[in-house]
């Protein structure tokens, strides 16, 4: 409800009858625009959700490093067990520090599904 998400059901159903009419029978899968189209949006895509796991990746790894190096230094404590409280805290800390980055990237993700699923509609349409 936050990002409109009802609204832009809404909107692409409607605007779905527009750009692909109903006595439409085939739409034109074949054309090397829909193949540059989709490869170009799966790779925003991918873009974009690469950025919003890396600060959550990047952090456990390095914890997973402190961890190894403790593991390594300290062999009479048990890492395996201290180890995964450790790294839910800290994936606590750093999903509540990036909350504000995580929801403007997934706006901006949104955006890009609506226009991505806008642009392919005139593409199947014939537009």
């Amino acid at each position: 409800m936050t990002v409109n998400g009802h609204h832009m059901l809404l909107d692409g159903i409607f605007y779905s009858y527009r750009f692909i009419p109903i006595e439409l029978l085939w739409p034109s899968f074949g054309s090397e625009r829909l193949v540059e189209f989709v490869i170009k949006t799966f790779a925003t895509s991918f873009a974009i959700a690469f950025q919003m796991s890396v600060p959550i990746v990047a952090t456990l790894f390095l914890v997973d490093l402190a961890l190894g190096i403790t593991a390594r230094t300290v062999p009479q404590l048990n890492i395996f067990v201290v180890g995964f409280p450790i790294k839910i805290g800290v994936s606590f800390l750093v999903l509540a520090s990036m909350f504000t980055v995580m929801i403007s990237m997934m706006r901006k993700l949104f955006e890009v599904m609506i226009t991505a699923m806008r642009d392919l509609m005139l593409l199947l349409g014939g537009g």
